[in-house]
C-alpha cells in the first residue's frame, strides 16, 4: 500500500484526536527541559506515546528507511532487506536469544524471529508501544519467540551478565546523548556473551555537515526537536563510545547509494508536493479556524508530519545526516 494512501488515513486518525494541541504544547515544554538536564527519555516517551498509533498507521510496524535496491521496489520490501541483513549479521541460532534495543513496535524483532528460529526480547521506552507490540506478537503467534518489555536502557537493561548471543539497534542511538552513549555501550558490553555481536543501523551526522551552515543547522535541528532526540552523532562518536567499553568495530557501512534513505518521501509526487504545499497548510489553518479540524491540527500537522517528512527529504537531498549507516560491534573474548 502506497504511503500516500497511508497518510490519508493518518489524516481521519487525526481528525479524531481532541488532544494535538495539547500534545505540541507538551512536546515544547518536555525538549526544553531535556535540552536543559540532557535527558531526552521523558520527551522521547512524550513523542512516541502518541506518534505510535500515527506511524503505524503511516509506515506499519516498522519506522526506519532503508534504500531500495532499485526504483519501484517496495518499501515493505525495503524493509524486509534491512531485517534479513541484521538477521544475517547476528548470526542467531534456534534456541539463543537477541536483544532489540529500541524495538518500537517490534517490526525488526518479529522478523528476525521468524528468519532465526532464536528468541528476541525488545526493550522500548514506551508502554504504549509495549501494549502493541506484544498484541501483534500474539497475533502473528511469535509471542513464543517475542517478548516486548517497558524499559529505559540508559539506566539498565534486564539481563544477567553474558546472557546473550548478540544485539541489535535500530535507531536507538540517536535518543541517547553523547554523554550517555559509553554507559549504554557498557549495558549491551555486559550482558552480551564473549564474541557476541552488537548491530548497530541508525542516523548520523556526515562529514558534509557544516554546524556554521544556518540551513545545516536549521534541518539538522528540525529533526532533532520532532522526535525528541538530542543532538546528532557522528559517526566516531559511535565508534569511540563503544571502544572505550571493549567493544571493537567489524564494520562501518553507507547503505544509502544512487536512491537515497528518503526516497519513499519523494516517489509519489503528489504526496511530496501536498506535504510542501502552502495552500493545503493555509487550508488547514481555515478549517481549523471553522472549527472543522479539531483545534491544535495546524500546528501538530505542521510540525510532526509535513515539516518532519519535509526536514528529512532536504537533509538527505544535501548529504549532511545518514539515516542508512550500519555499524557491526563485537564484545572482545574475555
Amino acid at each position: 500500500m502506497s504511503l500516500l494512501t497511508n497518510y490519508m488515513k493518518t489524516f481521519r486518525f487525526l481528525l479524531r484526536r481532541n488532544d494535538l494541541g495539547s500534545f505540541v504544547k507538551e512536546h515544547d515544554r518536555l525538549f526544553f527541559l531535556a535540552k536543559q538536564t540532557h535527558n531526552h527519555t521523558v520527551v522521547a516517551t512524550h513523542y512516541y506515546d502518541l506518534m505510535a498509533e500515527v506511524i503505524e498507521i503511516a509506515y506499519g510496524s516498522s519506522w526506519v528507511f532503508y534504500p531500495p535496491e532499485h526504483v519501484g521496489q517496495s518499501r515493505e520490501e525495503t524493509i524486509s532487506n534491512l531485517h534479513k541483513k541484521i538477521n544475517s549479521v547476528l548470526c542467531l541460532l534456534p534456541g539463543k536469544t537477541a536483544l532489540d534495543m529500541g524495538c518500537g513496535l517490534g517490526g525488526a524483532a518479529r522478523d528476525i524471529a521468524r528468519l532465526s528460529q532464536g528468541k528476541v526480547f525488545g526493550v522500548t521506552l514506551s508502554q504504549a508501544e509495549v501494549e502493541r507490540a506484544n498484541a501483534l506478537n500474539r497475533e502473528q503467534n511469535l509471542d513464543h519467540l517475542c517478548e516486548i518489555t517497558q524499559g529505559d536502557y540508559t539506566q539498565n537493561l534486564p539481563f544477567p551478565n553474558d546472557f546473550l548471543a548478540s544485539a541489535y539497534s535500530i535507531y536507538s542511538l540517536k535518543y541517547i546523548s553523547k554523554d550517555l552513549l559509553s554507559k549504554v555501550f557498557g549495558h549491551v558490553h555486559r550482558v552480551m556473551e564473549p564474541n557476541a555481536r552488537y548491530v548497530v543501523y541508525d542516523a548520523v551526522l556526515t562529514s558534509k555537515y557544516d554546524v556554521n551552515n544556518p540551513q545545516h543547522r536549521a534541518l539538522v535541528e528540525r529533526i532533532e526537536f520532532v522526535t525528541g532526540m538530542p543532538p546528532l552523532h557522528t559517526s566516531d562518536d559511535l565508534i569511540d563510545a563503544a571502544r572505550s567499553v571493549g567493544l571493537s568495530l567489524l564494520s562501518e557501512t553507507e547503505i544509502s547509494k544512487e536512491l537515497g534513505w528518503s526516497y519513499f518521501f519523494t516517489e509519489n509526487k503528489l504526496l511530496a508536493g501536498t506535504l510542501r504545499s502552502r495552500a493545503v497548510g493555509s487550508a488547514i489553518l481555515g478549517l481549523e479556524a471553522l472549527r472543522l479540524f479539531p483545534k491544535g491540527f495546524s500546528d501538530f500537522y505542521n510540525t510532526f508530519i509535513a515539516g518532519t517528512v519535509n526536514a528529512l527529504v532536504d537533509a538527505d537531498r544535501l548529504g549532511i545526516v545518514s539515516f542508512s549507516r550500519l555499524f557491526v560491534f563485537s564484545k572482545t573474548d574475555t
